[in-house]
């Protein structure tokens, strides 16, 4: 993507970008649902994506592991549905990672899982997270907390509650 963005394709700005929306997307064959980041993916790729974003056990104990048929044999709990989104993004490999309430329906000890492995992708990749729960977001290196659709504060966590302004009351 060189030049000017006004003349880069979207499919090229799309290449750039992974996202997990809060109701993600699934197909009917378990590595289907990995191989929509990276059609061309290896079975050795799909299985690093899956573990990194520890979705691999939940993967394995499928009838036939990636290449379960999902809508007839498969019951995924948000916790698995949130997993298999992240290994998609983790596989896809992008620059830009963009998640919407990547914990929302989760307990908080799958929270604190899944927001180590965001943590670990983020040192190397740019994330941007849109969260109501602190604990999804208070790693950032800079928050933005909006009001009413416009931002109110920015910065580092720990500045953001000693200031005791909008963070604090959240």
């Amino acid at each position: 993507m060189n030049g000017n963005p006004k003349d880069t394709a979207l499919s090229d700005w799309h290449a750039q970008l992974a996202w997990i929306l809060n109701t993600p997307l699934y197909f009917t064959e378990g590595c289907d649902n990995l191989r929509l980041a990276k059609p061309d993916a290896c079975q050795d790729e799909l299985i690093e994506a899956a573990s990194k974003a520890g979705a691999l056990e939940f993967i394995n104990a499928l009838p036939h592991g990636f290449d379960t048929y999902w809508v007839s044999k498969v019951k995924a709990s948000p916790v698995a549905k949130q997993r298999i989104a992240l290994a998609r993004a983790f596989l896809k490999d992008a620059p830009v990672l963009l998640l919407d309430e990547p914990t929302a329906h989760l307990d908080s000890q799958t929270e604190q899982l899944i927001n180590q492995a965001i943590c670990e992708y983020a040192k190397n990749h740019l994330v941007l997270v849109i969260a109501h729960r602190l604990n999804t977001v208070k790693h950032a290196d800079t928050l933005y907390v909006m009001q009413q659709g416009s931002i109110v504060e920015s910065g580092r966590y720990k500045q953001l509650v000693n200031e005791r302004g909008y963070l604090q009351n959240w």
